[in-house]
C-alpha cells in the first residue's frame, strides 16, 4: 500500500513540488520515493530553481540529513 501511494505522489510531483513530496517521503520512510526526488532535485536545472526557495531552506531546517544526501549527489 505504501509503494502504491509513492507511486501517485511520484506521478505529479513537479519541480514545484518535488521538495515537499520529499518532505513526506522523508518523514513516512519511504526510500524509494525519496530517492526519486533528490533524483529530480539534482538535475542541474532543477537545483538552480529549487535551491531558492522557501521549501528548500525549510528542508534543511527540518531534515538536514537530506540536505547532506544531496549534496555529493550534486557532484556527480
Amino acid at each position: 500500500l505504501k509503494l502504491m501511494c509513492a507511486q501517485k505522489l511520484w506521478e505529479s510531483v513537479s519541480v514545484e513540488t518535488v521538495i515537499a513530496t520529499l518532505c513526506c517521503a522523508e518523514m513516512h520512510s519511504c526510500p524509494e520515493l525519496k530517492n526519486r526526488c533528490i533524483d529530480l532535485v539534482v538535475t542541474k536545472d532543477n537545483f538552480m530553481e529549487v535551491a531558492v526557495t522557501k521549501d528548500y531552506f525549510h528542508l534543511g531546517l527540518s531534515f538536514p540529513s537530506v540536505i547532506e544526501e544531496i549534496k555529493p549527489r550534486l557532484k556527480k
